[in-house]
C-alpha cells in the first residue's frame, strides 16, 4: 500500500499511478482504493520491497512536485508530495 499526503492536484495522484505503472519495475498494478482530504491511497501489486519503491519515488522529479518519503513498514510506503 502506497499512501500519499498533501496531493492537493489529481493531476499529481494521474501522475504518481502512471510512473508507477510504467516506470517502476516489478509492479504489476496499481489500484486507487481511496483520494479524500488532500489523502491518497494507492494499492499497489509488487515483486520487491517497499524499501524498493520508496526509493524508486523519492528520486523521481515529477513535473512541479516531488516526493518524499515519511515511513516504510513491511507492506506500506507513506509518502508526503513536496514542491
Amino acid at each position: 500500500t502506497l499512501v500519499v499526503k498533501g496531493v492537493r492536484k489529481s493531476r499529481h495522484l494521474r501522475a504518481i499511478a502512471g510512473f508507477l505503472r510504467n516506470e517502476v519495475r516489478g509492479v504489476k498494478e496499481v489500484r486507487q482504493r481511496s483520494y479524500r482530504r488532500k489523502v491518497a491511497e494507492l494499492e499497489v501489486e509488487l515483486k520487491g520491497t517497499a524499501q524498493s519503491l520508496a526509493e524508486e519515488l523519492e528520486e523521481k522529479k515529477f513535473k512541479g512536485f516531488e516526493i518524499e518519503i515519511d515511513e516504510i513498514t513491511a507492506n506500506t510506503v507513506t509518502a508526503v508530495v513536496a514542491k
